[in-house]
């Protein structure tokens, strides 16, 4: 009887080690989730600490343009607004990215709100390239709503290795200059 206990102690150490060993090893493999993509615009809601900033934007002109405050609900408290120019000149600000080379796909996504003159004009984002100190723009984007819109475009963008990727704002262009558009959460993320 002391056989058959020590028997049955032993095979059941057995099967736990067994058992230890074995499950492990059955279970399904999983693919970790990748990072997902960063923002590589570094000031996208035009302020810093609460404070408005410009930090990371070229705007040549500071009267077609200023930092109110106005931000869509899922915003800050501070967005950019761009005049709208005489016809052909546009009023823009501009952010540059260095660094990225290679064909990527590029998505940018953007709030904006129309408030140009009965929408006579239409103020828009460009997505595009600095090639040999020349714009190149890829695709845009524009709304006439005169709330929030939040807007996205996808876009392949081949890169020299002396190129750069820029994101330009722009209150459109009109042959009367009144009103104004909106700008705030600019996002630019690579998506391979």
């Amino acid at each position: 009887m002391k056989n058959l206990q020590v028997k049955t102690i032993v095979i059941s150490i057995a099967i736990f080690i067994s058992i230890l060993v074995i499950v492990p090893s059955c279970k399904e493999d999983t693919i970790a989730p990748s990072k997902s993509p960063v923002n590589l615009i570094q000031n996208s809601s035009f302020e810093s600490n609460g404070q408005p900033s410009l930090q990371s934007w070229w705007v040549p002109d500071t009267i077609v343009s200023r930092l109110v405050e106005d931000a869509p609900q899922s915003g800050r408290k501070w967005s950019l607004e761009l005049v709208p120019g005489w016809i052909p000149q546009q009023f823009c600000a501009r952010t540059y990215l260095s660094g990225q080379s290679g064909t990527g796909i590029y998505k940018l996504t953007i709030s904006m709100k129309n408030l140009t003159l009965a929408n006579m004009w239409d103020p828009c984002i460009l997505l595009g390239r600095i090639v040999n100190n020349k714009w190149t723009s890829s695709k845009t984007i524009s709304t006439n709503s005169t709330s929030w819109q939040t807007l996205s475009i996808i876009d392949t963008i081949s890169l020299q290795p002396n190129d750069t990727l820029a994101v330009q704002l722009s209150g459109g262009a009109g042959e009367r200059a009144s009103g104004s558009a909106r700008f705030d959460l600019v996002e630019l993320k690579r998506l391979n």
